[in-house]
């Protein structure tokens, strides 16, 4: 990576690109209309490299759908941008981040999220459609502590 990292708010009329890009990744986005305060571009130097999803439930936030374009893959951008999600956490003031996944438990895992049953996730969370029906069962449940992060990279 050579320059400026930035996560930028999508708007409605980005709501397209982001469903193209999630159904390529074969993640769910049947559930993203009106919710552009919790959709990301993952940007550098004004070049789109990703997206990125936060849903925000209370002091609870749910990562939702991480895709870096397949171009720039294995360039340390998914650890950046988790990094970025974890500072748009604190300037939240959240107290833990939530998130299932099929595919990448090792790559969270290296970002210090543990695995969890998903009994021990606040109500709140598991009343989102990412928990009641968009992912299956045997998603792997991970959380991070916003708090235990430090402003320390990784």
């Amino acid at each position: 990576m050579s320059g400026k990292f930035v996560l930028q708010q999508a708007s409605e009329k980005d709501l397209d690109i982001f469903a193209e890009k999630l159904g390529k990744n074969d993640l769910p986005f049947d559930d993203i209309c009106g919710k552009t305060q919790h959709l990301y571009f993952v940007k550098e130097r004004d070049k789109q490299i990703g997206i990125v999803g936060l849903e925000v439930f209370e002091e609870y936030g749910l990562v939702r759908s991480l895709v870096v374009d397949a171009s720039v893959r294995n360039r340390g951008y998914g650890r950046n941008t988790i990094e970025s999600v974890i500072q748009l956490a604190k300037l939240k003031k959240l107290k833990a981040l939530y998130l299932l996944t099929t595919t990448a438990e090792e790559f969270f895992r290296k970002l210090q999220f543990k695995p969890i049953s998903r009994e021990d996730v606040p109500h709140i969370v598991k009343q989102s459609e990412e928990f009641t029906r968009l992912c299956p069962m045997t998603a792997v449940c991970m959380r991070f502590f916003v708090d235990s992060c430090n402003g320390e990279h990784f």
